[in-house]
């Protein structure tokens, strides 16, 4: 047995009668995102910035994110999207990459603000805070649903989920 084990005694899926079931992951996630918009809304209204531009641009940020997190993934595990280019833009197949998730989503919304005549700097600048939390909030619901963990390990630290 490890000798520093984290132990979670709960079930990481919340179940809602017999056929519905939702990972408390996904809750905590979605609570992160409606805070980080409530965030960079009121960071918006101290600037003086357009409430209303912050529904498009965040509206907007979602395609360049999945899309610069899918290329991102995709320069990872080039051999694999080199041999077979459909794999792309299968769902199914691979994943998306933080990094250019976060490239991505910035660039699409830039690119929004510019469209709305917004100033693009005073959104960066606004948006940045409540980015960085949303990063680092949106990582530890991970901790959630036993995801992002790491590789499998008979190393001295671990986490356990010993569930209900």
């Amino acid at each position: 047995m490890p000798t520093a084990v984290i132990e979670l005694q709960f079930d990481p899926i919340l179940r809602i009668g017999d056929d519905i079931a939702v990972r408390w992951q996904i809750l905590a996630l979605g609570a992160v995102i409606v805070l980080a918009l409530c965030l960079a809304a009121i960071g918006g209204r101290r600037s003086r910035l357009r409430a209303d531009d912050l529904l498009f641009i965040a509206i907007g940020v979602v395609p360049g994110a999945l899309i610069g997190g899918r290329l991102g993934y995709a320069a990872i595990h080039l051999d694999f999207y080199m041999a077979d280019p459909g794999a792309l833009v299968d769902p199914a197949k691979g994943s998306l990459e933080l990094v250019g998730a976060v490239v991505g989503g910035l660039l699409s919304g830039g690119y929004i603000a510019s469209l709305l005549e917004a100033s693009v700097a005073r959104w960066l600048h606004t948006t940045a805070g409540p980015l960085f939390l949303a990063l680092g909030l949106g990582k530890l619901t991970l901790a959630l649903g036993g995801a992002g963990q790491g590789s499998l390990s008979d190393g001295s630290f671990a986490t356990a989920y010993r569930g209900p």
